[in-house]
């Protein structure tokens, strides 16, 4: 409904003669000044102005504003797009800001779409190509207008021309002497030399006033005692290179320093090969989602290069990532103008370690988040002061109460399935159910039925948990202790024992689902080993069935 181009095509046009509105011009230039200042931002703002002309859709040759705008970029295809604002969440907030049309044209099948939707589909409102699958329209399309399909990587140049002072120093000097002598370390690159082994790392100095300079030129070329150095080739004076990389440059590699810090080769390289073979990769990247942007983009790409020089093993450092959502307090996001700050030294002084790190985990699912209150961590305090009751009490049963039994391997089940999703908030709501089944019959739960209970809670409260631990005589830490394993007979939800009889006789009880039919309850009788014995050779004259509580073979 709308085309879009990038300002610097909307550059290169004015160049070349067209002639545009003077607001038009000042918009250009403002958002080229101000390309790269955002690049780190997940989300920049996007602002646009109407360019004044008119394209027509090839399709259904309809007449289009275009417009220009920031949020496309002169290297993603030619610099112009045709906006499909139902179908793009980036077009869509676009169209959404500046009052412009959204047609959708790909519906979900069989079902009412929420828009943007960016999956595949039906085709809608789109003439000859109705009734057709997005990737049939795709295809269509392409032969249409005589292209081929390629893939666009949303990856953007490292710019280093913003020089800062806290950026990784380039470890390179540059000698005049050797230049005129056409001598160097490489041929191809006279008077340059890379920092000699011994004297890396390149520290930054210290510097009282380390603020850009407004040139294009880094902070560091006014440090002389930083660039004022010895050539490696000649020994003369020579010069230290003084731009820095971008800082996100460390932060894509510096999970490989973490483990090695106290190796006994801390000192000579920047990290341990047999260290990092034994940690990495990790399981889960555990972030906000503006890191999935740029940073984690730079952080594999290093990763490339690092394992094609040999010195990983790895080309991908984290498998799985998973977005963590964002705590507010009273329905806002926090910041100390609004005064709804949360101190958690406060909260953990008052109230305990445990029950803060258990009630920010109940919260809310991980990938939301949760609105903070003070209501709902004594909720939290309650529960764990329940569970100490327990466990300092001892006073546990003997024998093993079935319907507990049941429920503690249901809570095994969720809690092993829910802990490797991320479902913490559901895990303790799982524990807090279970604690509750404990309570009705309070002197009926072994100490074995307890103890597991612990191991399940030790992820979420681990202070008291180790402590009702060694109370109860548990060996070494909790949280080396196994985790428990379940039944899948008895951790089965909505389950029952079927009760199997042979004319009229208890021969067997099976644990089977609620709401089997008398068809499914006659297959697990007759597939009974112990039931087969008592089956007369004859065959069977009468089936009496009860639902959810037994089945009666009559020979």
């Amino acid at each position: 409904t709308f085309m879009v181009i990038s300002p610097e095509l909307a550059k290169s046009w004015i160049d070349t003669g067209w002639q545009t509105s003077d607001e038009v011009k000042k918009y250009i230039k403002k958002v080229l000044a101000e390309r790269g200042t955002h690049d780190h931002e997940a989300e920049p703002i996007k602002t646009g102005i109407d360019s004044g002309i008119k394209a027509v859709n090839p399709v259904n040759n309809e007449h289009i504003p275009v417009w220009v705008s920031d949020y496309v970029l002169a290297g993603y295809g030619t610099g112009a797009i045709m906006a499909v604002p139902a179908h793009d969440s980036r077009d869509f907030e676009f169209a959404k800001k500046f009052n412009l049309p959204i047609r959708q044209v790909i519906m979900e099948t069989g079902k009412e779409t929420n828009l943007p939707y960016e999956e595949k589909g039906t085709l809608v409102n789109s003439g000859k190509s109705n009734g057709m699958s997005s990737g049939e329209a795709k295809d269509e399309l392409t032969k249409l207008a005589h292209g081929e399909k390629k893939i666009q990587y949303r990856l953007r140049d490292w710019l280093i021309s913003r020089q800062r002072y806290w950026g990784p120093p380039i470890p390179m000097i540059f000698c005049e002497e050797c230049k005129s002598e056409n001598k160097g370390e490489r041929k191809e690159m006279p008077g340059w030399y890379t920092v000699p082994e011994k004297q890396l790392p390149v520290k930054l100095p210290y510097v009282k006033d380390f603020r850009p300079t407004g040139s294009d030129k880094s902070p560091l070329a006014s440090v002389e005692k930083f660039y004022k150095v010895r050539c490696p080739g000649c020994k003369s004076w020579a010069r230290r290179e003084t731009d820095v990389s971008d800082t996100f440059l460390d932060s894509a590699w510096y999970y490989l320093r973490y483990p090695s810090t106290r190796s006994a080769r801390s000192g000579q390289a920047p990290w341990d090969p047999v260290i990092t073979k034994k940690w990495f990769p990790v399981d889960v990247y555990i972030g906000g989602a503006e890191h999935s942007v740029l940073h984690l983009l730079y952080v594999r790409f290093l990763a490339m290069v690092f394992k094609d020089l040999k010195l990983v093993h790895f080309e991908e450092p984290f498998p799985k990532f998973r977005a963590h959502g964002l705590i507010i307090k009273d329905g806002a996001k926090m910041s100390k103008s609004k005064g709804n700050v949360i101190n958690p030294d406060d909260y953990i002084k008052n109230f305990g370690a445990d029950a803060l790190r258990m009630y920010l985990m109940f919260l809310g699912p991980f990938e939301d988040g949760g609105d903070f209150s003070d209501t709902g961590i004594r909720g939290v305090i309650r529960f764990l002061n329940r569970v100490w009751d327990i466990g300092k009490d001892k006073k546990f049963g003997v024998k093993k109460d079935s319907i507990l039994e049941k429920a503690l391997h249901r809570a095994i089940k969720k809690l092993t399935d829910g802990i490797d999703n991320l479902g913490y908030n559901t895990s303790i709501a799982t524990l807090m159910s279970l604690l509750n089944e404990f309570e009705k019959k309070p002197y009926s739960v072994t100490k074995e039925q307890f103890t597991s209970f612990l191991k399940l809670l030790a992820p979420f409260a681990p202070h008291i948990t180790e402590e009702l631990w060694a109370a109860l005589g548990g060996k070494g830490s909790i949280h080396k202790a196994l985790w428990p394993k379940y039944n899948p007979k008895l951790s089965r939800e909505n389950a029952f024992e079927l009760l199997i009889q042979v004319n009229g006789k208890l021969r067997a009880k099976v644990t089977v689902d609620s709401g089997i039919t008398e068809a499914q309850a006659k297959e697990v009788a007759l597939s009974n080993e112990a039931v087969k014995r008592y089956l007369s050779k004859s065959g069977l004259k009468k089936i009496i069935f009860v639902p959810n509580r037994l089945i009666n073979l009559v020979g």
